[in-house]
């Protein structure tokens, strides 16, 4: 069964990957077919954090990241943004996985993806925020600090390309598969924003 494989493999990732030095890991990554090391990436993880970019994600990871150096006595330069990576530092620390999901941000709406069967057998966080609030930030992020959009908001919001619509479809999508996760947690920005200790709470539980 899937259970019983994603079993295996968090086992094998604890005996035997987490051993090996950073450069032995990607020595060996570079020897896996890539959709093979997919498959491992998925099994091996516990969390998946997905959102639709400028949703809040990098601040939700610090807090996390925070939590785990405190509860697991992590070293003080450990890189608590890169979640995933500090079972590398202590195998006791859930993998969590920070993903765009479909990187809708980059589709025309017809192009972003419906099936989420990748997540059934897993766990995941979902971090929403208002969808105005959402295109907004990403409208300054892509004009000013990326120098990759040189228009107006208001062709912004209409663009065929990451646009409010895109932005839609993208949580259209996680509703209508909301079911195939074993389980999900759904997280408002605006939440986290009025009361972080109760959400970061909600998260680590």
């Amino acid at each position: 069964s899937c259970a019983f494989m994603g079993g295996l493999v968090k086992a094998a990732n604890r005996r035997f990957v987490r051993r090996l030095s950073p450069r032995a890991r990607r020595r060996l990554a570079a020897l896996v077919p890539a959709r093979a090391l997919a498959w491992f990436r998925r099994r091996r993880t516990d969390v998946y954090l997905v959102s639709f970019p400028k949703c809040g994600r990098t601040w939700l990871r610090v807090l996390v990241g925070r939590a785990f150096q405190q509860h697991f006595g992590l070293p003080a330069d450990a890189n608590l943004v890169e979640l995933h990576r500090l079972v590398e530092v202590d195998s006791r620390v859930p993998c969590v996985f920070a993903t765009h999901d479909d990187d809708a941000q980059w589709k025309a709406p017809e192009q972003v993806g419906r099936d989420k069967q990748q997540y059934r057998g897993t766990r995941v966080i979902l971090l929403v925020r208002d969808p105005r609030d959402v295109i907004v930030s990403l409208y300054h992020q892509k004009r000013d600090r990326r120098q990759g959009y040189d228009g107006s908001l208001g062709e912004f919001l209409e663009d065929r390309v990451g646009g409010f619509e895109s932005l839609l479809r993208f949580y259209d999508a996680w509703v209508a598969g909301l079911d195939v996760p074993d389980a999900v947690l759904v997280v408002r920005y605006e939440d986290l924003h009025d009361r972080p200790e109760d959400e970061l709470r909600r998260v680590l539980d």
